[in-house]
Parts: C-alpha cells; structure tokens; sequence
C-alpha cells in the first residue's frame, strides 16, 4: 500500500513537472522555427494544459481502466471550476470580460451537452469518439480564427515561453525529457490510483474522479495561481473554460477510440450531472457581475466548498 502511495505521488509530480517542461520546449521549439505566433497561442490554450490529462487518460484506457480514463475527464472539468477558480478566486477578486458570458461559455456548453448526448445510455462507441476529435479540429480551427482579434495571445506567449535563449540542442533535450517524465508520471499515477483503489475497496471511476483528476489538475492550478497574482485575470477565466473544453473534446475523445466499451451508470447520472451543475453555478454568478464585472471572493468560496463537499460524498456518501 505504502508503494502504491508512493508511485502516486512520484506520479503527480513527474506529470506536473514534465508537462511544464513540454510545453515550455514545445512553445521554444515554436518560435525557434518561426511557427505562427497565432498557432502557438492556440496550442498553449489548447493541448497546453490538458497535456496531463490526455496523457493519464489515454495510459488508463490502453490499461483497459475506461473507469479511471472517462472519470479523470469529468473529474478534471469539475475541479477546474470547483477547485482551480475557487482557490484562486480566494486570493483576491477576479475581473470578469464580457466575452466570457458569451463566446467561451457557448462554446463550453455546447461541447458539454453533445459530450452528454454520448453518456446518457451509459455507453461510449469509437465513431462517438471520432465525431469528438472532429469536433475538437474545428474548435481549434474556431479559436484561430477569433484569436486574429485577440492581443491576449501575445500575452501568453510571452508568459510561456522560458527557454528562448537555451540553444536548440538543449531546447529538444528538454522535449524529450519533458516527455518522458509526462508519460512515466502517468504510468505511475495510474498504477498507484488502481492499487489504491482495490485496497480501499474505492471503484476506479471514484479514484479517476478524485485523486487522478485533481493531480491532472495541478498544471491548470499553479498556471492560475500564477496569473491572478500577475494581474492577469482574463488568462484565469480562459485557462479553466479553454481546458474544460479540450478536455470534453480530447480527453474523452482519445479514450472512446481506444478502448470504446459501457459506463458505470453512475457517472452520467451522478458525476455529469454535477459537472453541469458546477458549470451552470459559473455561468450564474459570471451573469450576476455582468455591471461591475467582478468575480468575487464569496462566489469562489462557494465554489470550493461545493467541490470539497462533492469529494466527500464520493468517498463516504
């Protein structure tokens, strides 16, 4: 059991460290091939922050733990808004842009809804995960085309891009070490979830809910953390809804072409149902600070203590 823990945490951390470092070299890579500035904005929005959560899902479905692939999405999606905004909405309040009541919530909500569609009859098929890799292209083709408008791009780029000035050989050592530690972090966090898992006698869909999806997480709560502190408060709002939407649409998407197969019951009529929920609960206070376009410390409280109380049922509900 004591190993088990040990792999997990081992895994957690190779996973945040080696995402951080893959995207870093990724986005050096970018510029050093003068790669559209525009792609490299839409990659960093993108694949960027769900690199932890696609790696780990896609390892589980090979796996043949469907459970923990399906449930580390959801739970991922959940925790975004419960945990990531929470937390981060506590260390002061967060300046809302009305773009987010339009625009990125449409785009959520409808992948989120079709996502559902899929769920309902408790099972995932292979062309369901086609049309989701489809649908996650042309969302990508989407956020390029609106990006032309967008100077929050240069913003990111500038903020990501740390290994500039390394030369190319050691930016593409740190790739592949980026790499290797992502998938060898994975492979030991989902080792450990599912040792954990059969000793406490906890489902692999609880674990992918839980303790997989919050370790996935940890990339999109430092990256938040770090721009609310910096005063970048439109990168918070656009990490979270950007990765929820990646999220639905890849995280989900790789997992159905690789292991397609039937859902617990469970995770749409409980755990999808609370990822609406919370999803709706942000839209409602964004709507309720749509005058002074503020995000306030109360709303992220509420968040976070719905996110802790959900957990808890989880585990002893």
């Amino acid at each position: 059991m004591l190993i088990a823990v040990l792999k997990l945490a081992l895994g957690i951390v190779l996973l945040a460290f080696g995402a951080s470092r893959f995207i870093d070299a990724t986005m050096a890579l970018a510029k050093r091939f003068n790669v559209s500035p525009l792609l490299v904005g839409v990659v960093l929005i993108g694949f960027g922050t769900s690199v932890p959560e696609m790696i780990v899902s896609s390892t589980a479905a090979f796996k043949g733990t469907i459970n923990i692939a399906i449930g580390n999405a959801i739970g991922s999606n959940t925790a975004n808004i419960g945990l990531v905004l929470g937390l981060t909405g506590l260390l002061r309040s967060l300046k809302l842009q009305p773009a987010l009541l339009t625009r990125e919530f449409s785009l959520l909500w409808i992948v989120t809804l079709v996502v559902g569609l899929f769920l309902w009859n408790h099972h995932l098929a292979r062309w369901e995960g086609v049309l989701l890799i489809a649908m996650l292209f042309a969302y990508l083709a989407l956020v390029i085309w609106l990006s032309r408008r967008l100077p929050l791009l240069h913003e990111l780029i500038e903020i990501s891009v740390s290994m500039e000035k390394l030369s190319i050989i050691f930016v593409c050592l740190w790739w592949i070490v980026g790499l290797v530690l992502v998938l060898l972090g994975a492979e030991f966090m989902v080792s450990g979830a599912m040792t954990i898992a059969h000793y406490w006698h906890v489902s692999d869909l609880v674990i992918g809910l839980t303790i997989v999806a919050v370790g996935t997480s940890l990339p999109e709560l430092a990256a938040s953390i770090t721009s609310a502190l910096k005063g970048h408060d439109a990168l918070v709002f656009g990490n979270v809804i950007g990765s929820n939407v990646f999220n639905t649409l890849a995280v989900i998407g790789v997992p159905a072409l690789i292991a397609p197969g039937y859902l617990p019951s469970e995770l749409f009529r409980r755990d999808y149902i609370v990822m609406i929920f919370f999803t709706a609960l942000l839209w409602v206070f964004a709507w309720m600070r749509r005058r002074s376009l503020t995000f306030t410390r109360w709303q992220s409280g509420l968040l976070l203590a719905g996110y802790v109380g959900y957990t808890l049922f989880l585990f002893w509900g």
